[in-house]
């Protein structure tokens, strides 16, 4: 799975974004080539020609090449990730159907909780590519233009510095009204507040100032101090009958003087949070269960918001993928904490475990020198069963101080809870050392032998093959709990399916998974999306086949897909050459399910 933050060469990548968008129609230029062998050549297109190469007139002798405008064409090649950085190469679309991408871009989920799953979303929605072609004739959906379809939805996303980095090589006069307002919004949740209000100001001019360009046109005004300004815009949207919102009023009186507090349960948007920021206001606690994706980021990074917020919202943001494990940590060492506090960290956190009691145990950790201590405290912070919903932001920001930990002897009874988080960060290497202590010590340690049950599904899973040669799932099935448990048959079916989508074979049979109690029925995605996934990976379509597994999973993703879905998901990518990240699905899926 590829890092984020890699570094982008700009100036490159656009020269290759011009390169793919002319190889998608050098076989035109061929054609017009050979069928018009002797006209003069020229490079400015014919009077009343349409957006396209033709051939002019032929002319005895010579030849002719005509290039029109590219259009559309050439946006939707545009983006921002290469071969070299993440990117999946310019051939992405080849064999997709235009239409088939537009719709299926139109379906992807906006908040996507799997770590895997977004960083899928993130790259095939910023790869510079050819755009794919209409294949099966007829007319294209209205609002088909991929660009403004992949923009909005980074946006939807929360993926803000993608979308940014997206638009910044996006003339904005290629805009339309949504794709305007989206490059402003996602300038305010950056607090690129100077740049967003000059495209505001664009706005007002392009749109006919409709409310959506007036209040944030209010906000430009109050973050220049124009007070007078701000008024009279408020009056115009009370005349315009689009006065509505009442977070929006309640900050916008911030201007001259007014002290009403935000709802608790307010809804923001990214215009709410700069006019916060910018009056100095904080940000309600409870303002983070009902943001969307890319506020949560927002909020993360806002300086005028509570620390204890700020933690809330960074570890949500971090278990989905949209922050670093470095960036919830930068949070949890922002806290400050007395000598007495940091000495009784874990006794707080059982107490009352949450994103303060969590930065208290990553200070206290960090604080230890000797690896037992440390081991000890990162035992009580990476339990799966503490936060299960910020898991992988947790394991994430606790990462650099768990490599430090040495695989020894001494400290067996810590590789069940070390392997988990590593085989979790995808850290397989680090985590089959401890996988291979358990083993030398489980003879003697009975935690030791425990661990090497607990992390065995994990080992084959990311497809270790030396450390799985013993063992199998029903000897490990036994070690669950009572038979006839109906989660104790979803794990059984859950890692026995990825096995077998993986690859990975076990003679447990299905029948005696079938035999035990009734699992919860759950939905099944429709069985066209299925087909259509293994049609596209049995035939290398790289981009379908990564749009059709977003679309399959959804929001659920891995953690609560139907089985079968989770495991056509598993299968289509290890198809495609993509077997690393089919792997973190399955560890994703095993971890949420209490494997």
């Amino acid at each position: 799975m590829w890092a984020r933050g890699v570094p982008w060469a700009g100036a490159h990548w656009r020269h290759c974004a011009v390169a793919i968008a002319l190889a998608a129609v050098a076989p035109a230029v061929q054609a017009a080539d050979e069928t018009a062998l002797q006209a003069p050549t020229t490079l400015v297109p014919l009077d009343g020609a349409p957006a396209a190469i033709q051939t002019a007139p032929a002319v005895p002798g010579r030849a002719v090449i005509e290039v029109n405008p590219l259009g559309d064409i050439s946006l939707d090649s545009v983006g921002v990730l290469g071969p070299d950085n993440g990117g999946f190469g310019q051939d992405l679309w080849a064999g997709t159907d235009r239409a088939v991408v537009a719709s299926m871009l139109r379906r992807l989920p906006g908040d996507v909780r799997s770590p895997t799953l977004r960083e899928l979303a993130r790259r095939v929605l910023l790869t510079i590519a050819i755009p794919p072609t209409v294949q099966r004739g007829g007319p294209l959906p209205k609002g088909s233009g991929l660009l403004a379809l992949r923009a909005e939805r980074l946006a939807a996303m929360g993926e803000v510095d993608g979308l940014n980095e997206l638009l910044a090589v996006v003339p904005s006069r290629q805009d339309d009204e949504t794709m305007a307002r989206v490059r402003v919004d996602g300038l305010l949740v950056a607090q690129e507040n100077d740049e967003a209000c000059r495209q505001v100001r664009n706005g007002i001019a392009a749109y006919n100032a409709g409310p959506y360009w007036q209040k944030a046109m209010v906000f430009c005004n109050m973050a220049a101090g124009e007070t007078d300004k701000v008024m009279l815009g408020v009056d115009l949207l009370r005349e315009l009958g689009a006065a509505d919102d009442p977070v929006f009023l309640t900050l916008a009186s911030t201007a001259v003087g007014g002290q009403a507090e935000v709802p608790a349960d307010a809804t923001l948007t990214p215009l709410h949070l700069a006019m916060l920021s910018t009056a100095g206001r904080s940000i309600p606690p409870s303002a983070v269960a009902q943001a969307s994706p890319a506020l949560l980021v927002a909020i993360a990074r806002s300086p005028t918001a509570d620390v204890e917020v700020r933690a809330h919202a960074a570890e949500l943001a971090g278990a989905a993928g949209l922050l670093t494990g470095d960036a919830v940590a930068r949070i949890y060492a922002a806290f400050t904490f007395t000598p007495e506090q940091l000495a009784n960290a874990i006794s707080t956190y059982q107490s009352g475990p949450g994103p303060l009691a969590r930065a208290l145990l990553y200070q206290a950790a960090a604080a230890q020198s000797l690896p037992a201590t440390r081991a000890e405290v990162l035992r009580v912070a990476l339990q799966p069963t503490g936060a299960p919903d910020v898991y992988q932001a947790v394991v994430r920001a606790f990462l650099p101080l768990l490599l430090e930990v040495p695989a020894s002897p001494e400290l067996a009874w810590f590789a069940g809870t070390a392997g988990r988080a590593l085989y979790a960060t995808g850290q397989f290497e680090a985590a089959s050392t401890w996988l291979s202590l358990a083993r030398q010590e489980a003879m003697l340690n009975p935690q030791a032998a425990t661990a090497v049950a607990s992390l065995w599904p994990y080992s084959r899973l990311a497809g270790d093959v030396a450390l799985t040669t013993d063992g199998s799932l029903a000897a490990w099935s036994a070690m669950l709990g009572p038979v006839g448990d109906a989660a104790q048959v979803r794990r059984q079916t859950l890692v026995r399916a990825a096995f077998q989508a993986l690859g990975e074979q076990d003679p447990l049979p299905w029948s005696t998974i079938a035999a035990a109690a009734e699992v919860p029925p759950q939905l099944l995605p429709a069985a066209a999306l299925l087909y259509a996934l293994q049609e596209a990976s049995e035939s290398q379509r790289i981009g379908e086949t990564v749009l059709l597994t977003l679309v399959v999973l959804g929001t659920a993703g891995p953690a609560d897909s139907h089985v079968l879905a989770l495991t056509s998901a598993i299968s289509a990518l290890s198809r495609v050459g993509m077997e690393r990240e089919a792997r973190a699905l399955a560890i994703e899926a095993a971890l949420a399910n209490g494997v």
